[in-house]
């Protein structure tokens, strides 16, 4: 029998509030339904009856609403009671287990920031947040007639940590127009300063000081097309290996055991990018949300852009962000990571490299989907 007692017991892993309308919600199935009482909603109840750990975490992933001890948990009651084969598809990325997997991202040390230890909730990145951010460092072409200064370094683009020795970006940002990525720099906050401070509870609280890290190659997806943005991504192997701290760590690849984010979800984007369009670029790393939607949503909105040579496929992942954000995603912001964070552990979804030319919230923002890409970077990481 299941009881009040027995409910309570269920984990609440629903960190991130899912995206329903009066009464409408979706499924782990990605499935639109009622949001209603678990007593409400045979199918579920009939299966969690079984107490089999599947038929428990398919419950616990469709809850919906509020989760209190004082009340029975809510669920997302659709048609289905267990992940359907329609998972596997675009919306809904199934990654294969890989023995090299370890190689890569060792979820001892990846996805995992100090931010998460304690409250915050200011409306400016902490000091020590997104610890994986690489911001890319540019050399300006040695033959241009203006180059009087041969030392002249600009910043644009971004990339993601993801072990000591490799970062993950968008292969466009290999090369600028007049420039090329020449190093990497890490534990970045504020860009005007090597040494960051801020204070938290009366006390300075300063980072340490930033790493300009020197690339030994640059790896771009050997199936990569520049005019319609097919398979951008790319890797950097650094010239030397990072050692981690709390201002910089790898964040985690997805696997077969990553929970995905669902459309409809909250995820997170980071950078030092414009900050609105002909704006100047963040003096502060960024923190940017948007929703999730859907491959089919994503096509339909971008569907009254003329002449447009970028075309929403299975590889490509799309977010709208929230109009309340104090940031917004725009030019330089590419190659940056688009986040989810389950159990305080964040691992990378997709990568960002393209939208409107307007940083605007009417159209969403387009990202690779790097779960499509695990083998590909397996095998270039560990070759």
């Amino acid at each position: 029998m299941i009881t009040k007692e027995y409910l309570n017991q269920l984990p609440n892993t629903n960190l991130y509030s899912r995206s329903f309308t009066d009464d409408n919600c979706i499924t782990p199935n990605n499935e639109t339904a009622s949001c209603k009482p678990l007593y409400k909603c045979p199918q579920l109840l009939e299966v969690l009856i079984t107490q089999k750990k599947e038929a428990i975490d398919f419950v616990r992933e469709s809850h919906c609403g509020s989760w209190s001890s004082e009340t029975q948990p809510f669920v997302c009651c659709g048609t289905k009671s267990s992940r359907t084969a329609a998972n596997d598809s675009y919306d809904q990325v199934t990654v294969r287990a890989s023995p090299t997997r370890q190689k890569i991202s060792d979820k001892r040390f990846c996805g995992f920031q100090h931010t998460d230890d304690y409250f915050y909730a200011g409306n400016v990145t902490a000091i020590d947040e997104f610890p994986w951010l690489g911001v890319f460092k540019y050399k300006r072409d040695s033959d241009l007639e203006q180059n009087d200064d041969e030392d002249f370094y600009e910043f644009g683009c971004a990339g993601s940590l993801i072990n000591n020795r490799y970062v993950l970006t968008a292969a466009q940002c290999l090369r600028l127009a007049t420039s090329t990525v020449v190093a990497v720099r890490f534990g970045e906050y504020n860009i005007k300063h090597d040494v960051d401070c801020v204070k938290f509870s009366d006390i300075d609280d300063c980072s340490n000081p930033v790493e300009d890290v020197g690339i030994e190659r640059k790896i771009k997806h050997p199936n990569y097309n520049r005019r319609t943005g097919v398979n951008d991504i790319a890797l950097l192997r650094l010239n030397r290996s990072v050692s981690y701290s709390d201002y910089i760590r790898p964040i985690c690849l997805p696997d077969a055991e990553t929970r995905y984010a669902r459309i409809g979800e909250i995820m997170t984007l980071t950078g030092f990018g414009r900050v609105a369009t002909d704006k100047n670029y963040a003096i502060i790393k960024k923190r940017i949300t948007s929703r999730l939607i859907s491959n089919e949503q994503c096509r339909t909105e971008f569907s009254d852009i003329k002449d447009r040579n970028r075309y929403v496929t299975d590889n490509i992942m799309c977010t709208k962000e929230l109009a309340d954000n104090k940031d917004r995603s725009c030019e330089g912001d590419s190659g940056g990571p688009l986040m989810f964070s389950h159990r305080t552990q964040w691992h990378i979804e997709g990568i960002a490299v393209w939208s409107t030319a307007e940083c605007s919230i009417d159209y969403p923002f387009a990202y690779t989907r790097v779960a499509n890409y695990i083998d590909w970077i397996e095998r270039t990481v560990v070759s």
